[in-house]
């Protein structure tokens, strides 16, 4: 299965257009409380935004990623890091991933350069 949020409609259609088998799991969230240039843990801590909505979006996405046939994330976030160790332990075996942004490494928040990439903490 293939995990994506917002567009999903036009995923499907696409997909069913070119004759890929995936089958495209969503969550019908809003998404709306995750629509800001703050950062959540701020407008948490503000008052902004309902910690439980936060809590169980936060907690069904990270299983819904964990359960996908492949993975597709930027490891410069922890939320995308943590879905596919998630995702690891779950399956007892490492799935197809990519990476759209570093690649995954195990220095974490040693500053340290990766491959071609400038020093960056992981």
């Amino acid at each position: 299965s293939v995990n994506l949020p917002p567009k999903v409609a036009e995923v499907e259609a696409d997909a069913a257009r070119r004759g890929h088998p995936y089958r495209v799991a969503h969550l019908p969230l809003d998404r709306a409380i995750f629509d800001s240039s703050l950062f959540i843990e701020y407008r948490l801590a503000l008052g902004y935004v309902d910690g439980a909505a936060v809590s169980d979006a936060t907690v069904l996405d990270l299983l819904l990623l964990a359960h996908a046939d492949f993975f597709v994330g930027g490891f410069g976030s922890h939320f995308s890091r943590l879905a596919l160790e998630l995702s690891v332990a779950m399956k007892g075996r490492v799935p197809p991933y990519a990476s759209v942004d570093y690649p995954y490494c195990f220095h974490f928040l040693e500053k340290r350069p990766i491959g071609p990439y400038p020093p960056q903490f992981c």
